[in-house]
């Protein structure tokens, strides 16, 4: 399972390519990796907009787009998010092919299939319950080993526990 510190290597590196850019269609050759909304719907949704910002919350990615929704990816655990060019040979389990206006096709890969697209506003997202609600990143410069303290001082469950919890730490653990 890609990890913090990968999903961020990720974004940084997807960064420079994306924004600016204008998504001018999408395919999903499996339907239901998408969560939210209905895929017609998904399809609909990030056809014509334009990327604002590419960025991470946990292990979430959060392509920012211009109708103020976010293109919402989750890798999974054997999910891949390449930038490449339309020549390139389509590879198997690419499940959504997003079509760029510079010929370009951001591809969705997952071989077990465990990861998640979702496109909404992030109030939206947590209303329908398809993204939770995240604690504090802990690789943010404002946030302090205090902090950390102070949660695990509050919890009375298993340390494992409480690091699995997204509500008490973004992106740290399965």
């Amino acid at each position: 399972m890609p990890e913090l510190p990968e999903v961020e290597t990720i974004v940084a590196d997807l960064r420079p390519h994306l924004v600016g850019r204008t998504i001018v269609r999408c395919e999903l050759s499996f339907p239901t990796i998408v969560r939210h909304p209905e895929p017609e719907e998904f399809i609909d949704a990030v056809a014509g907009m334009q990327i604002e910002s590419v960025g991470r919350r946990g292990k979430y990615i959060l392509i920012h787009l211009s109708s103020d929704v976010a293109l919402v990816v989750h890798l999974g655990m054997t999910g891949q998010l390449r930038l490449l060019d339309d020549v390139a040979p389509l590879e198997k389990h690419t499940h959504a092919v997003f079509f760029l206006d510079d010929g370009r096709q951001l591809r969705y890969r997952d071989p077990r299939r465990f990861g998640r697209l979702l496109v909404g506003s992030e109030e939206a997202l947590l209303i329908a319950k398809k993204m939770p609600r995240l604690g504090p990143e802990p690789i943010d410069a404002s946030w302090e080993a205090e902090q950390l303290y102070r949660e695990l001082r509050r919890r009375r469950a298993p340390l494992k526990a409480v690091l699995l919890d997204q509500r008490a730490i973004a992106g740290v653990g399965n």
